[in-house]
């Protein structure tokens, strides 16, 4: 198969996905309205330099170019930024070339397929760092020393993502982890600017908004009545995590656990990662610009990296985000790994009866369980095996 014709199946692939989350979301427009994650994004700087401000502020020009209320803006965004994502997930397959088994990793219930499992994955802002993810495995591609004027654009932009989400601060680590990745791809030593400028400005961003940033505790009733006069339900989002927990990141952390032991999260959430990690794990066990991380860099990259997540873990209960956004990015990562010259222009499935036990058992991989994002004891069945039950 030539691989135009791959990449092609693969976009309508991706297109049935997003044309999936339109009709979803549209159908349960009640569960998009009164989604416990909308506050975060129609808060403008009309309150003061506030945490995740940003979105807001987008989120008003759109609404009054477009001249659509702000949760119908808000649709928009969301569909477009998605499409964003799977036009930059194809440019990056295009311009890497990797072999077909990509399709197993970003099909996995923990990869893509988890953005339509529920409405509410849908509509958090993780898509932002994605986004900014894949840029920067586009811009790295031949070179893992970025053009000054590259790392200026990737700077400006991982600053905004996390004026829009301070937790972006603790995905940082990964962006360091793909440029170092990919300079091992092209025998190039680390570049200490390249590797750590866009991660630094993250960090340095949401540095500046735990410092300066006003507490939504203190702008309680004005960001209520805000979400009121937007057609919010004042009982379900004045409730939110934005605007409760005024005793700090020990209540916080307090809650958290209460949550985990109370809805047993112990149990499936480190099954789904094993799951997702799985195949991973099993293609990139050959992959020398992977394998050569272990080196005193590669090694405190890894632990930062796992050091944040760590801290997520421990201080929000959004665990199946978490998991999502670790296996994409790695995945990601992978991709990046590629270390020929990539000259060929056909691919590879094997559809001879001898890997007959292969394509069923990736089937039933893909098909037969989820994951929840939030407070499960359990991965759930699959939307697919579920219908084939009934």
């Amino acid at each position: 198969m030539r691989y135009t014709v791959f990449v092609a199946i693969t976009g309508f692939g991706l297109a049935v996905l997003l044309a999936s989350s339109m009709f979803r979301t549209r159908v349960y427009y009640g569960e998009w309205r009164f989604n416990y994650f909308v506050p975060s994004w129609v808060m403008p700087y009309d309150f003061g330099l506030i945490r995740r401000g940003l979105s807001g502020e987008l989120l008003t020009v759109t609404s009054a170019l477009s001249g659509l209320p702000q949760l119908e803006a808000l649709w928009v965004v969301n569909h477009l930024l998605v499409a964003v994502m799977y036009a930059l997930i194809l440019w990056v397959i295009w311009i890497y070339r990797p072999p077909a088994s990509v399709l197993l990793l970003l099909m996995s219930p923990v990869a893509l397929l988890f953005i339509p499992n529920q409405v509410v994955n849908f509509i958090h802002q993780d898509k932002f760092f994605l986004i900014l993810l894949l840029l920067v495995a586009i811009a790295s591609r031949n070179t893992a020393v970025l053009r000054y004027w590259k790392l200026i654009v990737l700077s400006v932009l991982a600053a905004m993502i996390v004026l829009i989400h301070e937790q972006f601060v603790f995905y940082s680590p990964l962006v360091a982890i793909l440029i170092a990745v990919r300079a091992n791809a092209l025998k190039q030593s680390y570049h200490a600017p390249t590797l750590f400028v866009i991660p630094g400005v993250m960090i340095a961003t949401g540095l500046f908004l735990f410092l300066f940033a006003t507490p939504y505790i203190e702008r309680y009733s004005e960001l209520c009545r805000y979400f009121v006069s937007h057609g919010l339900n004042s009982e379900m989002e004045c409730q939110s995590s934005l605007l409760t927990y005024p005793d700090g990141l020990r209540n916080v952390t307090n809650t958290t656990v209460e949550r985990i032991q109370r809805d047993g999260m112990l149990y499936g959430y480190p099954f789904a990662l094993v799951l997702g990690l799985a195949p991973l794990l099993w293609l990139s066990r050959s992959q020398r610009p992977i394998t050569g991380l272990i080196d005193r860099y590669g090694i405190l990259l890894i632990a930062s990296a796992m050091i944040g997540f760590a801290i997520l873990f421990m201080v929000a209960v959004d665990w199946g985000r978490w998991i999502h956004i670790l296996i994409m990015s790695l995945i990601v990562i992978w991709i990046a790994a590629r270390e020929d010259k990539l000259e060929s222009v056909s691919i590879r499935l094997p559809f001879t009866r001898q890997y007959a036990l292969l394509w069923i058992a990736i089937i039933l991989y893909i098909a037969t369980w989820r994951m929840p994002l939030c407070c499960s004891s359990g991965i759930k069945v699959g939307k697919a095996a579920a219908l084939f039950a009934q």
